[in-house]
């Protein structure tokens, strides 16, 4: 199952993901891994990065990796960029438009999306 979680900076998505992914855990020959795709670039990011290990299960595998998906269950969590003001600037902009894209193309392979 795949499944797209997107929402706003600091909304709960990847609190979501991890409700969702419990019973997917608890399934007989079933087991969640974790693909951690951030990377620190300063101390309130490695503070983030820091909070979202201590929260997550014990029993969860981990792959911590900038890039990189494999064919699997996926709970993907992306920040919500378009919504709002269209930015000012040509650079922020193009983030907006190129993560809705993004969003767009992975919605057409997602068998939920919250």
């Amino acid at each position: 199952m795949k499944q797209l979680l997107l929402g706003g900076a600091r909304s709960g998505k990847s609190q979501l993901a991890a409700q969702l992914a419990d019973p997917m855990q608890r399934s007989p020959g079933r087991r969640v891994t974790y693909l951690a795709t951030a990377t620190t670039g300063d101390r309130e990011k490695v503070g983030r990065i820091g909070r979202h290990r201590a929260e997550r299960p014990a029993g969860w595998s981990l792959i911590e990796k900038p890039l990189g998906l494999a064919p699997c269950d996926l709970n993907l969590v992306c920040n919500e960029a378009g919504p709002g003001i269209v930015p000012a600037d040509p650079l922020r902009r193009r983030f907006r438009d190129h993560a809705g894209w993004t969003h767009q193309s992975l919605a057409e392979v997602r068998d939920h999306d919250y």
